[in-house]
């Protein structure tokens, strides 16, 4: 039977990072896990293909290097900037991480080269389910520090869903070296970074605004700071917070205006001093409000109606169908009215004799925003009265 100790006054109750130390101190390494001391393919990882340099492993531990620009002590992976033109990229992949729960992982980076120089930058990118590797989550630039930064990133991807880690290395033009070390995959959440709950995705129409509300399970500090990111570029700013429980709060994001091009996938990101937040994707799925091809069809004419057939089973746009309305006005003159209709033909009553009509159809689909423009116009005379006629 396991033993319950009881702390006095006098005692220090283990903090969280402690109790977390002592519950993950036997535990085995994880699929991703890479101190970079055996040959990079026994970690699983790859070197990009659709880049222009590749990274060097080094081990300065072993093979001591007189070079002060290389981090002594240390095995790492290296992408030399030296001779290099600017913009040219390296990229290195981590094995597929299919986590069934939540975890840190965790990463040394190092900018070396001389005093004021600006060597290059390091971009972080996570990739879900093979996706296109999007927008960086993370990325450091700026002068040679010659010091190892570690960073935290808490990626809410979870089985049956798997990512990828891509680091990549962009020259500037300047001498010195990119490199980072001791990827670590945790057991647990990050210590500084919060985490995502899953996101939904989110259906409008075209022209209407798209709110994404992400949920963060850590408690609101000032040094956050959230955004959604899309795939394919386009961001949004936090709208709003409000405090779900004492551990969570929700964030919102309205992507605005939108248009076809906006559909896509987006995840909500957040930085804190320590590193980066992402969460998975969800789907932004934007519909085309239907508007008839064709107009619609005289069947039957009067002194004072108008028969007509809809003629709207070709739209363009997207359905379903839900509500169908007939727009009618004078070509000359004010008067105009709008009529709902449940069947496919449908009577223009009360009209004027003599008189020159327009007629369009309206179709909506489901959700705000969801009415289509008038489609192509119907001209259309009534008869002229006669006088047996009622």
């Amino acid at each position: 039977m396991p033993v319950v100790k009881a702390y006095t006054q006098e005692e220090h109750k283990p903090s969280f990072t402690d109790r977390l130390a002592i519950c993950t101190g036997a535990v085995g390494g994880y699929q991703g896990d890479c101190n970079f001391e055996k040959p990079l393919a026994a970690c699983g990882y790859s070197q990009g293909r659709d880049d222009d340099l590749d990274w060097e492993q080094a081990n300065t531990r072993e093979k001591p290097s007189s070079d002060p620009w290389l981090p002594s002590g240390s095995a790492f992976m290296m992408m030399n900037t030296s001779g290099r033109f600017a913009g040219q990229k390296a990229l290195l992949l981590t094995p597929q991480l299919r986590e069934n729960d939540t975890h840190c992982v965790t990463f040394h980076y190092y900018i070396g080269g001389r005093d004021n120089s600006h060597p290059g930058h390091l971009n972080v990118y996570i990739k879900e389910n093979n996706s296109p590797m999007g927008m960086p989550v993370w990325n450091v630039s700026g002068s040679a520090t010659r010091s190892w930064g570690q960073v935290e990133l808490a990626v809410s991807t979870y089985w049956p869903n798997f990512y990828q880690i891509v680091f990549e290395a962009v020259t500037s033009g300047q001498r010195g070296l990119l490199a980072i070390k001791d990827v670590v995959v945790q057991g647990h959440q990050c210590m500084n970074t919060p985490h995502f709950l899953t996101i939904k995705g989110v259906e409008v129409n075209a022209g209407q605004t798209a709110s994404f509300h992400c949920t963060v399970n850590g408690r609101k500090r000032d040094n956050f700071r959230l955004w959604l990111q899309g795939i394919g570029g386009r961001e949004a700013p936090m709208k709003a917070t409000k405090p779900w429980n004492n551990r969570r709060f929700i964030g919102t994001f309205d992507v605005e205006n939108t248009t076809k091009g906006d559909s896509g996938r987006y995840r909500c990101i957040v930085h804190s001093d320590k590193g980066v937040g992402v969460s998975n994707y969800g789907e932004l799925t934007i519909k085309q409000p239907p508007v008839p091809i064709a107009p619609p069809q005289l069947t039957a004419v009067g002194a004072t109606y108008l028969w007509i057939q809809l003629n709207a089973n070709s739209i363009n746009g997207d359905g379903p169908i839900t509500d169908r309305e007939v727009e009618y006005r004078t070509v000359s003159g004010t008067m105009y009215d709008l009529q709902p209709v449940d069947k496919t033909t449908h009577k223009i009553g009360h009209l004027d004799p003599d008189t020159e009509y327009e007629i369009s159809v309206l179709l909506t689909r489901p959700l705000e925003g969801g009415t289509g423009a008038p489609g192509p116009p119907l001209r259309a005379r009534t008869r002229c009265a006669a006088l047996s006629e009622n």
